[in-house]
């Protein structure tokens, strides 16, 4: 009995042990279930909030990448300037010396064009005035604070980048209300030979990641084609004879790069100014539509040079404008004394009045008959083109005996 009741014992406790283990290995395997589970959720959400981070990224890129390069193709068809309705900094109607430098109805355009050459209200020692904006920071004289191209494309990219990114709509489309700005954001541009820098400082705050800087590069030399219009315009104030014909040898921009009239003032479109426009052969292969550098010439007055340099009576040098003619026909010849900045068609006007009723002279040759004899009269000489007119000059003309 003592035996049997010692084997009962010892079932007993093989029993218990059994299910202290059952209850151990039960509880392991609970554990590490459990671990797995934890570390499979943590893993998955690791992985979202990497695909979040990343479709966050992949936004601000984006938005700066097509915020730089429609401000670039804004800012080459108005001449350098973006105006504060469209994000940039400059007035929409803006005056340089009395002139309204901006025409948002040019024919061809989708968003107007600028002067960079105007004929002021006042005689200047050059044929016209040079109203062009300065292209970078770089470009001003120490001291001399204006808005510059650099500043527009800053101002627009910034602004039109936050309505491309918005926050609010960013912390609803990717579920989290955390995402925050963490600093001010800010735009610079860098203008290379070739290409255009974007440099956006946005920092961002969001899924446990910090944003900062980003960069988006514009493979077209905007800086180059600027520089040549530039180039062009200086010349074409200071020389009678400089026009689009003779921009590459004078100019001489790099390769690529050429200036072509878009409009031309006195053509049949009845133009007041002439539209130019200056391509690359370099685009950007991310862009749909090209770079172009548009602005506009206002049409200048004709010149009328000293008749003493320039006129011929009867085929002699004109030696003076006080003339004492005798009785029958002469020949004043103007031909060589009008030329036009603009190289539009020229004719001179010559008689007593100057009320416009003067007789035109498209080939600018007087024939002057001196019929009977007469004291001194003044004669009126202007030169004019299809819109302006010169300076007058004056001849006094007396018919002898």
């Amino acid at each position: 009995m003592a035996l049997f009741g010692s084997k009962r014992a010892q079932m007993f406790v093989f029993v218990i042990v059994a299910i202290v283990l059952l209850v151990i290995f039960g509880l392991v395997y609970l554990i590490v279930s459990n671990s797995k589970q934890v570390s499979s959720q943590s893993q998955l959400h690791s992985q979202m909030s990497e695909r979040l981070s990343s479709s966050i990224h992949n936004k601000i890129q984006s938005c700066l990448d097509s915020t730089s390069r429609e401000a670039l193709v804004i800012a080459g068809e108005q001449g350098g300037y973006l105006f504060k309705y469209q994000g940039g900094l400059t007035p929409k109607s803006y005056r340089q010396f009395g002139v309204n430098t901006v025409d948002l109805s040019v024919k061809n355009l989708k968003y107007g064009a600028s002067y960079w050459l105007i004929q002021p209200n006042v005689k200047l020692n050059s044929y016209g005035l040079f109203v062009f904006p300065y292209l970078s920071h770089e470009d001003l004289i120490p001291g001399f604070r204006v808005v510059t191209i650099q500043d527009n494309l800053e101002s627009y990219v910034l602004n039109n980048f936050e309505k491309c990114f918005n926050l609010e709509d960013v912390k609803a489309q990717f579920n989290n209300s955390n995402a925050h700005l963490t600093g001010v954001p800010k735009v610079s541009v860098v203008f290379n030979k070739k290409n255009v820098v974007f440099k956006l400082h946005y920092p961002l705050s969001a899924y446990g990641k910090q944003y900062s800087d980003f960069v988006s590069t514009v493979n077209v030399p905007f800086s180059q084609m600027y520089y040549a219009a530039q180039c062009f315009v200086n010349h074409d104030i200071h020389n009678l004879s400089f026009d689009v014909d003779n921009f590459a040898d004078v100019c001489k921009p790099p390769r690529g790069i050429s200036l072509v009239p878009v409009i031309t003032a006195g053509s049949s479109n009845g133009a007041g100014y002439s539209l130019l426009a200056v391509n690359s052969s370099q685009q950007d292969l991310n862009m749909n539509t090209p770079v172009v550098l548009y602005f506009m010439r206002m049409n200048r007055r004709p010149v009328l040079f000293n008749l003493t340099s320039c006129a011929r009576l009867d085929s002699n040098p004109l030696s003076s404008t006080t003339l004492s003619l005798s009785g029958g026909s002469h020949k004043l010849d103007f031909t060589n004394c009008v030329a036009d900045p603009d190289a539009d068609s020229t004719y001179i006007t010559f008689g007593r009045s100057y009320d416009g009723k003067n007789k035109i002279y498209a080939n600018k040759i007087v024939n002057f008959n001196c019929t009977s004899p007469t004291e001194s009269v003044k004669y009126y000489v202007q030169a004019y083109d299809p819109f302006l007119g010169s300076d007058i000059q004056f001849l006094s003309i007396t018919c002898e005996s």
